[in-house]
């Protein structure tokens, strides 16, 4: 009953925060469920306007089978312009690593057969910095029209950033405790997580044990389902 009456009290203390008053992470939380849901419903009519690829909070491409781009977000216009992973080569977007440019040809040509709804392609940075994750897809032509694709790519460390304040605000835990959650929801030990992070055992198995009481949580299992409930994968 008392942790029942905990859970209760943290679902009110979220909706106070993402609800009327409108907190931060909420408003984007629900604004990317509901852009994503229309993404998805468009691909099947291969109409995809620039204003909802704007909305998206990854970088959004619509490409050609060739690999031509014919709409980019903002996102999307500034990772290109970075030019760390993936390219604007000439209008035709490429990844910076060969391999990685292998793997994405290849994952259009299965999708383009018929063999596969999706496929996700890793394209590594010249900085050094974590993967890109690009998440392929086909839009279904009208009636014998050239394929289109989509090509969402996620940065893992800016999602991460962005996760953290978003558990933050919902649960008010300091940044050091929000980064232990997120650790942990990446599957890894309080042990793992502390020499991550940079801090003692001890400091960490306190930061999760406020953590838990935040999210009135008991167990790591309930805290990785909690924090992958509030932050789904984005494609």
């Amino acid at each position: 009953l008392q942790r029942q009456q905990g859970r209760r009290a943290v679902r009110q203390r979220i909706q106070r925060r993402v609800g009327i008053a409108g907190g931060i992470g909420g408003a984007a939380l629900r604004r990317a469920v509901e852009v994503y849901a229309r993404l998805r419903r468009q691909r099947g009519t291969a109409q995809i306007d620039e204003a909802m690829l704007d909305s998206l909070d990854v970088a959004a491409f619509a490409v050609s089978a060739e690999g031509h781009i014919q709409r980019a977000n903002a996102s999307a216009r500034a990772l290109v312009a970075r030019g760390d992973g993936v390219l604007d080569d000439a209008g035709v977007l490429r990844c910076a690593q060969p391999g990685a440019q292998r793997s994405l040809r290849a994952a259009v040509a299965t999708i383009l057969a018929g063999e596969a709804q999706e496929a996700v392609v890793i394209a590594p940075r010249r900085t050094g910095r974590r993967p890109l994750l690009l998440f392929v897809s086909s839009l279904k032509p009208p009636g014998g029209a050239s394929a289109t694709l989509t090509v969402l790519v996620r940065d893992p460390e800016s999602q991460a950033r962005r996760a953290e304040e978003l558990l933050r605000s919902l649960f008010a835990l300091t940044p050091a405790e929000a980064r232990l959650a997120l650790a942990v929801a990446d599957g890894l030990s309080p042990t793992d997580a502390a020499e991550q992070l940079g801090i003692t055992v001890q400091t960490a198995r306190t930061h999760l044990k406020r953590v838990f009481h935040k999210t009135a949580t008991t167990r790591q299992a309930e805290l990785v389902k909690l924090v992958l409930a509030e932050f789904p994968p984005v494609a």
